[in-house]
């Protein structure tokens, strides 16, 4: 299916915008509208859209795809606004809500709806800290269901396409019940284990590499994730009463002191945890609290050629340097390491 004429996004905050800015830069006619029309102005500026409705009905009059990217809260209520005589004959209607069973509910009445989820954002809202880049290599979740439109699917999988991101076809209910444990589940361990941190005294002054992984999420807008928390409330709490009972099991295991059924649980999760990305090898460089570091580790990286796939620094929050942290394919290792140390810094063993 060709590229369509014109796409209209709802909802201009980080998700939309970027979804916006993606499109625009492969050459999609993009229209904003915003219950805050100073976000949908900002993203005009950016080169996200080239025109910014001043009504709703305005904006999905003449919109052959219809993206609704308003907080999950709000969708349900967009769709039922939605009356498919008003849009024009064979428009598509899709969403980003993260939790799908209530958004399938709301759109039961449009001809044309793909439910989607992409599997993707960072802790900032808003439209300012928006990119195209935000999808690539994500997963989007389209949700399946008996009288899916294979036609508006298509569509909405070339959209998915030009942002970089590939389709993930999954029911609703499957959906919410996973997205429960793998994202929603994290931020209330997250808000847990700061508050643990915080009641225990010293305890978060002395907190390092896997306090702060843990807790990455917790730095995540507290009004948006509420929105999500609250609306797939049921599974989170399923998630948290399944989570309980397993530390429970943990608990028991380290009361009986069984050294070999803790080493196996760890190294089952070890295990797990290594399938989810590709094998990497570590070099770890030691950073001192001056200018041109950094540059030092970018002129490493160029002349070494190699591919890096992750990277963490961790920073003295008073001064003192850091250590940063280089994943990089396995067997690279010696080549980062040696075009570190010839740029004169000091790699760790």
């Amino acid at each position: 299916m060709s590229v369509p004429t014109t796409t209209t996004v709802l909802g201009t905050g980080l998700i939309g915008t970027s979804i916006a800015l993606g499109l625009a830069e492969g050459g999609w006619n993009i229209v904003g509208w915003d219950r805050d029309p100073s976000h949908a102005e900002l993203g005009r500026e950016r080169g996200a859209f080239v025109h910014v409705a001043g009504s709703l009905e305005e904006a999905v009059a003449d919109a052959d795809l219809i993206v609704l990217a308003a907080p999950g809260s709000v969708i349900p209520g967009l769709l039922a606004s939605l009356d498919p005589h008003d849009l024009r004959p064979g428009a598509v209607v899709t969403d980003v809500a993260s939790v799908k069973a209530t958004v399938m509910e709301a759109a039961a009445h449009l001809p044309a709806f793909v439910g989607g989820h992409p599997m993707a954002g960072r802790e900032m809202s808003g439209p300012e800290p928006a990119t195209g880049a935000l999808f690539k290599g994500a997963a989007w979740v389209l949700v399946t269901a008996p009288d899916l439109n294979q036609q508006a699917l298509t569509r909405v999988e070339s959209m998915v396409h030009q942002l970089g991101a590939y389709p993930f076809h999954i029911g609703a209910l499957e959906h919410d019940a996973a997205v429960a444990t793998i994202s929603h589940l994290p931020h209330a361990i997250a808000a847990a284990l700061v508050s643990s941190a915080v009641e225990r005294g010293s305890a978060i002054d002395l907190a390092a590499g896997s306090f702060r992984d843990l807790t990455r999420v917790a730095l995540s807008e507290p009004e948006a994730w509420a929105d999500i928390l609250r609306t797939n409330r049921s599974a989170v709490a399923g998630s948290i009463d399944d989570l309980i009972r397993r530390l429970q099991g943990f608990k028991s295991l380290l009361a009986s002191d069984d050294a070999a059924a803790v080493i196996e649980r760890l190294s089952v999760a070890r295990e797990t945890r290594q399938r989810l990305s590709p094998p990497v090898a570590l070099v770890r460089v030691a950073l001192t609290d001056k200018p041109g570091e950094l540059g030092k580790v970018g002129s490493a990286l160029q002349s070494s050629q190699v591919d890096i796939r992750d990277l963490q620094l961790r920073h003295q929050e008073h001064g003192g340097g850091g250590i940063l942290s280089l994943s990089v394919r396995i067997g690279e290792a010696d080549v980062l390491s040696a075009a570190l140390i010839d740029a004169g810094l000091e790699v760790l063993s």
